[in-house]
């Protein structure tokens, strides 16, 4: 949390109490837009506030007391993060999730409170990767390059297969998958030669770019 949204706080009276990062799983992104809203039960003086793909749970110092006599409020109170409907939400495999905030525990000293963290993350719906390959130049030499051998790359040396399209020379797919963080970005091999570094465009479902054989 920046220094100047806690200042703001506190000049009105409310304390933090639990701070929710959302983060997109491969690229490690705050995910925006985003909402929030309770699930269970909250404390007197409780509310939420979303800022930039974090999530404040607040407390009115003002108005919070004990609870009211009856049942136990829940000692893990529950709020639901979500991705609006939208282009975000349409790109993620569930636009939704439920976080279970830890009892806050008071301390003598206001100022010493440290809110509880929490780190959330969306995985995307599966994607694949389209590679045109081309030869440079003019003449029946030039045009789409066929039979080659195309992979994806991840930072830890797997490797994506992408196989060439029946009926389409030149032009190489992957099989529909979840492209996680170490292939963001990933290499762009065609043999083992290194043609380029490729970024997923996790915007749409297919990710296409032309490239020239290096071969």
């Amino acid at each position: 949390m920046r220094a100047a949204e806690k200042e703001r706080l506190e000049t009105v009276d409310l304390r933090v109490e639990h701070v929710v990062h959302a983060t997109h799983a491969s690229t490690g992104r705050p995910i925006v837009p985003l909402d929030a809203t309770w699930k269970s039960d909250r404390r007197i003086g409780q509310d939420l506030t979303v800022r930039d793909g974090t999530v404040l749970v607040t407390m009115d110092l003002r108005v919070a007391r004990p609870p009211d006599p009856g049942p136990p409020a829940p000692r893990k109170p529950t709020i639901t993060v979500r991705v609006p409907d939208g282009p975000v939400a349409g790109r993620l495999s569930d636009p939704g999730r439920d976080v279970s905030l830890d009892e806050v525990v008071e301390t003598p000293q206001p100022e010493d409170f440290v809110p509880n963290a929490y780190a959330i993350s969306f995985d995307p719906v599966p994607m694949t990767l389209v590679v045109e390959l081309v030869r440079p130049g003019t003449g029946a030499a030039a045009g789409p390059s066929s039979g080659r051998t195309v992979e994806a790359r991840a930072s830890n040396a797997t490797r994506v297969p992408l196989p060439e399209i029946a009926g389409t020379p030149g032009t190489y797919r992957s099989a529909a998958r979840v492209w996680s963080a170490g292939f963001n970005p990933l290499d762009l091999l065609v043999g083992n030669t290194l043609v380029r570094r490729i970024a997923i465009d996790f915007s749409r479902t297919e990710t296409r770019v032309t490239v020239v054989d290096p071969t």
